[in-house]
């Protein structure tokens, strides 16, 4: 397309005129500039969705440290649904101990 030569129905190899050349091109960039818009839409719309999912989990990890923070200076049971771990993650509450044949794991 570039050279403007292409082949006609019957296979005769014919020659774009400047003015026709000029127009495929305007054509082919009208294309190319509309995909582009159209990639960059849907980037930023999952760029938002991202950023909403990340606020959201933010704001409930942030109020989990809360609850953690005010419980942990005020009482010394623990929260439901909430296990104390190492610094290795390892879980070091005794009421959540697994026992299979009679043996601690």
């Amino acid at each position: 397309w570039k050279s403007g030569v292409y082949t006609d129905r019957k296979g005769h190899r014919r020659q774009l005129t400047q003015a026709q050349l000029q127009s495929l091109r305007r054509e082919r960039n009208r294309m190319h500039a509309k995909m582009t818009r159209d990639r960059k839409k849907s980037f930023i719309q999952t760029m938002e969705r991202t950023i909403n999912e990340l606020q959201t989990t933010n704001r409930r990890m942030k109020d989990i440290l809360q609850r953690v923070t005010v419980h942990h200076f005020h009482s010394s049971t623990p929260l439901p649904g909430i296990t104390a771990t190492d610094d290795d993650g390892n879980n070091n509450d005794p009421s959540t101990k697994v026992v299979a044949n009679g043996m601690d794991h």
